[in-house]
């Protein structure tokens, strides 16, 4: 023990005590080795895959690497979803490879993908913004010391690049939270790569790893193809009122009405249509969640068109609680992420045109994206909260149950309903509250309740009750909502005309 601490002790010394040309000399050496010892894997696509057990239609973990790029997926059989980094922001992806940021971006893995793929080791890592600088070496638990460098990506944190100083291969990364740890080191092709990745909470050990030909592609998601440039449809005629977003559709030869859902993370269908269509359930279970939750089946279902757009046959969550609302699809997260959705509440219109269109409005509200819905944040009187933007919701202001514990003075109840949803109902506490901020307008005196039941987004939804005194266009490419109000309406005004 004290010959290791004497040996830290004299190597600290040396590296504090040289001149800043000589740190770069040893660096620049320490570099060149860490490129011939991995064989620069940073210039490949690579593929990583793990298998729960042996069987065949066992759950698998991919991992897909090319340069600064990841993708990450985790299957069972067909079904599979997981995160996309492109380099700069990383991806939520869905069963229909639908992505959509994540939020807040976690500037950490940024870096842990430098440095996993040895890409700060590249002469141009620094000459595209990256940082490298020495350190003195680290002492591990286990008693070994590894060389280390400080390792800062454009646009990431920095973490520590520990590497061992007789093989020059990276064997860990240290820093902010991070402890990942490289071994069972193989040959693949020419390079050199690990098949055990620790990260303390998870443990993956690849079954195979590959050199790839082609290069890797972004999550394509569901993208319309839509006639004309443009198309517009007008809501439903239901047999009960309703402010939702409702429109005619056809799927497969089913023509049925579809709710057009920001508060739906991908496509649903009824269980009714399903058996109309005779489509038979993949895989293993899906768990959907709203006021309740339960387990159910994912189908394949055909080309869905909505006036003159069509979009591709896709995957469909089956609900069994939905038709009796008075529709049978459920339009999400994927039909908004690859077009831009403009829902006239005072025409009582759906518009569709391609993505690349700008948010018209007048005025745009920032979003964020929670597990596939959109999020900004509102002023409830003088409180500030996350809401979930839920065309679904026919609710004005929904709010959580725990946020409603935490400010209390929101609103004061006035009055409870039982009220129904995904998965099951509850009991909500409704009011009135005077004022609410949002995208530089004053809605007053708005509806305004709390559930008995914990919401899965955010610190509540805003719906289409509020919603409905707007002309909405969601522009998720953007990340923006177009807002214009309606004409004569006396429930909005501008800010600074309200009394505060």
């Amino acid at each position: 023990m004290r010959f290791a601490v004497a040996v830290l002790g004299c190597f600290t010394a040396t590296l504090a005590l040289a001149g800043a040309d000589d740190s770069r000399t040893q660096l620049d050496a320490l570099l060149t080795r860490v490129r011939d010892a991995g064989g620069r894997p940073y210039r490949f696509h690579l593929r990583a895959v793990a298998k729960q057990s042996a069987d065949a239609a066992a759950d698998t973990f991919t991992v897909d690497d090319d340069g600064p790029r990841t993708l990450l997926r985790r299957c069972s059989g067909q079904l599979c979803s997981g995160t996309y980094l492109d380099g700069e922001t990383v991806w939520a992806i869905n069963l229909n490879d639908t992505a959509l940021p994540l939020e807040p971006e976690d500037s950490r893995r940024i870096t842990l993908r430098a440095i996993e793929g040895e890409a700060f080791a590249d002469p141009g890592f620094e000459a595209g913004g990256g940082h490298v600088a020495l350190k003195v070496p680290l002492r591990l638990n286990d008693g070994r010391t590894m060389l280390r460098v400080a390792v800062t990506a454009p646009r990431g944190a920095t973490l520590d690049a520990l590497i061992d100083r007789d093989t020059a291969l990276v064997t860990g990364v240290r820093g902010q939270d991070v402890a990942v740890t490289y071994s069972d080191w193989r040959a693949v092709g020419d390079l050199t790569l690990p098949f055990e990745i620790d990260s303390g909470s998870t443990v993956r050990r690849f079954d195979a790893r590959t050199i790839e030909p082609a290069p890797l592609g972004a999550p394509r998601g569901l993208a319309p193809r839509i006639e004309g440039g443009s198309t517009s449809v007008a809501f439903a005629s239901l047999s009960r009122p309703t402010v939702d977003p409702i429109v005619p559709c056809s799927i497969g030869r089913e023509r049925v009405a579809c709710l057009f859902d920001t508060g739906n993370s991908g496509l649903s269908m009824s269980l009714e249509l399903a058996e109309r269509l005779g489509l038979e359930p993949l895989g293993k279970s899906l768990q959907v969640r709203g006021l309740g939750e339960y387990e159910t089946g994912v189908v394949t279902g055909p080309e869905l068109q909505i006036g003159g757009a069509r979009y591709p046959g896709a995957y469909y969550a089956v609900l069994h609680d939905v038709q009796q609302y008075g529709y049978d699809v459920v339009v999400g997260a994927d039909a908004f992420a690859h077009a831009t959705v403009t829902i006239d509440y005072p025409a009582h219109e759906l518009r569709l045109a391609p993505e690349a269109a700008s948010a018209a409005g007048d005025a745009a509200i920032d979003i964020a994206f929670e597990n596939f819905l959109p999020v900004t944040t509102v002023l409830l009187g003088d409180t500030k909260a996350l809401l979930a933007i839920d065309t679904g919701d026919e609710s004005a202001i929904n709010l959580s149950s725990a946020f409603y514990a935490l400010h209390p003075g929101v609103f004061t109840p006035q009055t409870h309903a039982r009220v129904a949803g995904i998965g099951g109902t509850g009991d909500e506490l409704l009011g009135t509250i005077e004022r609410v901020d949002v995208g530089g307008f004053s809605l007053l005196n708005q509806p305004i309740g709390t559930t008995n039941r914990s919401l899965p987004t955010a610190q509540g939804h805003i719906g289409s009750g509020a919603l409905s005194h707007f002309v909405a266009t969601f522009d998720y490419a953007h990340r923006r909502v177009g807002l214009s109000p309606k004409r004569g309406d006396g429930a909005i005004a501008t800010p600074s005309a309200v009394k505060r």
